[in-house]
């Protein structure tokens, strides 16, 4: 039997035999035509006829061999660094960052070049490539790129990397301005009061106005594009263009609290307390407080006790004696909230856990933020979804990070500026007042005592 078998491998080692020499062959073949074409390129070369040169280089680069990446592609670089041709040579340092082959030093290079052509995206992403590969366990998540594995320390390790990535991560600009008197700022859209008339308009955040200034009150106004608005003495639901949705007849109500969506709305009503409404029509439940839902939970205070309810079983941090919420009412923003219990606020997720940082005061995450304020001794800081205090507690306000990892404070001289992940204040923009972000957008107060919107890019 064995012997049978043996004659039966014979015919397949043959087989894998001739396989492999005609493999061989052809590398042998593609080899001796690439190292041909470098040598008619070398000749050109030499006389510094790089626009013959490099095409004979290129055809080489496009044979694969084992010297491919190696001793052609170096070639092919030297050749268009030395004939002037820059775009293809950091097209392909581009390249051999995408393919994992590029030297340090090759990260910065194409990076300067990007930021020197003012393509900033495309340095800050080089950058941040770069920074995962070397300093992704010295960097904690806090910093702001999708990726790091670091740990708290306390100081933020820097290099080559990190400086040029700070030296030109924030960017900024005013996309309007001029307005005496904004409402609702934090989402797509914005109210805007008429100086003349004292009458309200609806915007969106770009600056385009989508309603004459008609309504004496008005809300916020929701993602979707619905306000609770009062116009002529009646309480109405209106879309962006203004068209009615829903009158609200019910005599009671006395004001307007926020608007979330085009079926809901809370509202204040003579009996002092928070109402839920749908289509306009008001819920007989009052609360002393209704947040706004936001990742399946709302902040809830009834009776002067609060909790964080998702609406139906779940009830989390029931008896807390207050729960922070931001611009929107929302409290659950990046899986944390803030809770007060004994006095003093504390850090804890959507599971229950709380985290071991004590705060006088706090506000909320903003979304794609990863820095909150946080008051200490009497002064404002900013802490990370685990309740450390990253950057001390040393200004007089503070407003939680935005996604585009900026924050801002109030300084000694009663001042507002940005802040970055670092800690560093940014002294080019100073502003007589600032809201929360929402978004990558701030509401700033600036010359004449009025105010802009600051895009974070």
């Amino acid at each position: 039997m064995s012997k049978y078998r043996f004659l039966l491998i014979i015919p397949f080692i043959a087989i894998m035999l001739i396989a492999w020499y005609i493999v061989a062959s052809n590398d042998g073949t593609k080899l001796k035509k690439q190292r041909e074409l470098l040598e008619l390129a070398a000749g050109y070369a030499e006389d510094k006829v790089y626009v013959k040169a490099i095409p004979l280089a290129v055809e080489a680069y496009n044979i694969d061999t084992e010297i491919k990446f190696t001793e052609v592609e170096d070639i092919l670089m030297g050749y268009y660094l030395d004939g002037g041709y820059t775009e293809e040579y950091y097209s392909m340092i581009n390249d051999r960052i995408n393919g994992d082959r590029a030297e340090r030093e090759e990260y910065i290079s194409l990076a300067e070049y990007y930021f020197g052509e003012e393509k900033r995206a495309g340095g800050l992403a080089v950058l941040e490539k770069a920074i995962l590969k070397y300093d992704s366990d010295k960097l904690p998540a806090y910093y702001g790129i999708k990726g790091l594995t670091g740990e708290y320390s306390g100081t933020l390790y820097s290099d080559e990397f990190t400086e040029l990535y700070e030296k030109n991560r924030y960017s900024f600009s005013q996309s309007m301005s001029g307005f005496r008197e904004l409402g609702d700022t934090v989402g797509k859209y914005m109210t805007v009061k008429d100086e003349e008339t004292g009458l309200w308009a609806l915007y969106s955040s770009s600056g385009k106005r989508l309603t004459d200034s008609l309504y004496t009150e008005v809300s916020n106004i929701s993602d979707d594009g619905f306000a609770s608005v009062k116009l002529d003495n009646e309480y109405l639901l209106v879309d962006i263009k203004g068209v009615r949705y829903a009158l609200c007849k019910n005599d009671s109500v006395t004001g307007l609290v926020r608007t979330e969506g085009q079926n809901k709305s809370v509202v204040m009503c003579s009996d002092g307390l928070m109402h839920m409404a749908t289509d306009m029509q008001v819920g007989e439940k009052g609360y002393d407080f209704l947040g706004a839902s936001s990742e399946g939970f709302r902040a809830v205070c009834d009776g002067g006790v609060w909790r964080l309810s998702d609406g139906k079983d779940t009830r989390l941090y029931m008896d807390c004696q207050d729960i922070k919420v931001n611009a929107y009412g929302e409290a659950a923003v990046s899986g944390r909230v803030f809770i007060k219990n004994d006095g003093a606020y504390r850090l804890a997720d959507l599971s229950g856990n709380i985290y071991d940082g004590i705060f006088e005061d706090a506000k909320p995450f903003c979304s794609g933020g990863r820095l909150a304020a946080v008051k200490q001794n009497g002064k404002w800081g900013f802490a990370d979804r685990s309740g450390n205090i990253v950057i001390e507690c040393i200004y007089d306000d503070a407003q939680s990070f935005c996604g585009k990892n900026v924050g801002t404070v109030r300084c000694d001289d009663g001042m507002w500026r940005f802040i970055d992940v670092r800690g560093n204040v940014i002294d080019e923009y100073e502003f007589f007042d600032a809201r929360e972000f929402g978004k990558n957008l701030a509401a700033v107060k600036g010359l004449e005592e009025k105010w802009s919107l600051m895009t974070i890019n």
